[in-house]
């Protein structure tokens, strides 16, 4: 099977691409050891082939399962219908292009994951977020997993073996042309699952308060709080947010908060960005004792609330064209490979590029902007695109904005509100 000139599927019995799981092990058979307790994967051999019109194919597996494929909207769905006599998950490898990077699979560190293998296991998240997961390519290319329980991804050079312990309800495949349209893609097939549109499962205003899963707002898991570094809560953001998991807010109420001396304290990393994104959440800021961290707090709840009608104009971004609010850069500059290979900076909105302070100790912060013009939020300096270092003392993130911004005297009032601090 051949999809917008690339080998998606190629099965027969001498060369299986499908295996099917059972749990039943015959001494006689030959096996290979799969993910769960007791799985083994079955060559489940050659299938019969029904065409039923010219967007829909029927694959029989005689009494294991039916596979139904149909493409339509640039978009490959295979649905998987059990027989009584499967009592296991499938493994499918999937043809995967050499030359893409891939990205997702969130919440993750991982940032490309070509050459990995990863396993999710959605019953442990209590956030949910490791469930109906996604993986995003550079190049506008998507597969979305919808169930399957326990996931095992081995993304190899040219194939993608995916093996599920359970049969999922279906897997979808997009081919988009770029990035920016392969997540509108994905964003808008996420939606139509629910029977809805974007518009209406997405908050016009990213202060209505509607922050559920239905409205596509995914809360940071406690988890990322504890993580070793900055560049390790970018990557998860990034991961989140190329899974198609929607715009991230950061819970502050749930990571550990001692004072701002404390280098171990869970929210050192995310209170520092917290004001730069959808939503954060914090009860009784007030009654925090320490002065420095108090100052700080005071500081993210001032740059939040000033860059309301920003966020205003991001949600209609995301409404609109599927684009998370926070993502990576190059989805915004499509041109510049190189940006991909950059994991600790992210993009809120398309006029504001963050790039946390780094550990130990550093008081200067080296990053690389994207072709434009960008003036720095804390100093108004002006800098052009390329690598550059910029000073960022803990509690200053390296924040930039674009010259050719329509907010930007929204900016430069919150650099000279947020100077007093």
């Amino acid at each position: 099977m051949t999809v917008e000139g690339r080998r998606i599927l190629r099965h027969s019995s001498s060369s299986p691409a499908i295996f099917l799981g059972t749990t039943k092990v015959k001494a006689s058979s030959k096996k290979v050891q799969g993910i769960g307790d007791g799985q083994v994967w079955k060559n489940p051999g050659a299938c019969e082939i029904i065409n039923e019109g010219p967007d829909l194919t029927v694959l029989e597996f005689g009494s294991f399962c039916t596979i139904r494929i149909s493409y339509v909207d640039r978009v490959l769905r295979l649905r998987f219908f059990p027989s009584s006599a499967i009592n296991g998950g499938i493994r499918i490898r999937l043809g995967a292009n050499p030359k893409e990077k891939l990205f997702g699979a969130g919440p993750s560190t991982l940032y490309d994951l070509k050459g990995k293998k990863l396993q999710t296991r959605p019953s442990d998240d209590k956030t949910k977020l490791r469930g109906n997961l996604s993986v995003m390519s550079n190049m506008g290319t998507w597969m979305n997993v919808d169930g399957g329980e326990i996931l095992g991804w081995n993304f190899g050079a040219s194939l993608t073996d995916l093996s599920c312990s359970a049969l999922p309800a279906e897997i979808a495949l997009g081919f988009g042309n770029t990035p920016a349209m392969g997540i509108e893609m994905l964003t808008r097939y996420l939606a139509g699952k629910l029977g809805k549109t974007v518009r209406e499962r997405l908050p016009q205003d990213m202060q209505s308060g509607f922050f559920l899963e239905e409205a596509f707002a995914e809360p940071l898991p406690a988890d990322a709080g504890r993580l070793k570094s900055a560049e390790d809560l970018v990557t998860m953001i990034l991961s989140l947010s190329l899974a198609g998991k929607g715009n991230v807010y950061m819970p502050l109420d749930g990571f550990r908060v001692r004072d701002a001396a404390d280098s171990r304290s869970d929210a050192a990393h995310v209170l520092e960005i917290a004001a730069f994104g959808p939503l954060f959440t914090m009860s009784e800021p007030e009654n925090v004792q320490d002065e420095v961290l108090g100052r700080r707090i005071k500081a993210a709840l001032t740059i939040h609330e000033m860059l309301k009608p920003y966020r205003g104009f991001c949600s209609e971004t995301w409404v609109e064209k599927g684009i998370p609010v926070l993502i990576h850069p190059a989805v915004y500059y499509p041109e510049e490979d190189g940006l991909w290979e950059l994991r600790d900076q992210y993009m809120f909105g398309p006029d504001l590029l963050i790039a946390p302070t780094p550990e130990g100790g550093a008081r200067t912060r080296r990053l690389s902007l994207p072709r434009d013009e960008w003036i720095h939020l804390w100093t108004s300096r002006h800098y052009r695109n390329g690598a550059t270092v910029v000073d960022a003392p803990e509690g200053k993130p390296a924040v930039f904005y674009r010259k050719e911004s329509r907010f930007v005297e929204l900016f430069d009032a919150i650099r000279q509100k947020a100077t007093r601090f």
